[in-house]
């Protein structure tokens, strides 16, 4: 991940655990810093984007692994996307770069296809915990 030849478009923070008191249930992907030219530095030309993806899965017991179902692996699929969305805009002004800069059924496209993903035996078989 760290190759000097590769550039850092984005970062995200994953919370993926509930926790009880302390956090909504559902899940949510949220912008915290979107791509900005004006808010650039010296190092830096573009603010580069980051966002969060929180869910509320079980989280593991001493040997007990976390294991999700297949619509919590749909649901983890469809924040990528959303936050895909995010990461990977070209709009370089935070108004037309954020979730509000794009009408609410382009929002569903990359859900959408990240969704997909789960219906592809490719792609859901190796994830299973049962191979």
């Amino acid at each position: 991940m760290d190759q000097p030849e590769t550039p850092v478009v984005a970062q995200f923070f994953l919370d993926p655990y509930a926790r009880p008191g302390q956090k909504q249930q559902g899940s949510l992907v949220e912008a915290v810093v979107s791509r900005s030219r004006v808010l650039r530095t010296a190092k830096a030309p573009v603010q580069l984007p980051v966002f969060s993806i929180v869910l509320n899965q079980t989280p593991p017991v001493g040997d007990t692994p976390s294991l999700m179902t297949f619509t919590d692996l749909a649901l983890l699929f469809g924040c990528v996307g959303i936050g895909l969305r995010i990461a990977l805009t070209s709009a370089e002004y935070t108004a037309a770069s954020g979730m509000e800069g794009i009408e609410m059924d382009a929002l569903a496209v990359p859900v959408a296809m990240m969704k997909r993903f789960c219906y592809h035996n490719g792609t859901y078989i190796p994830l299973q915990s049962t191979n």
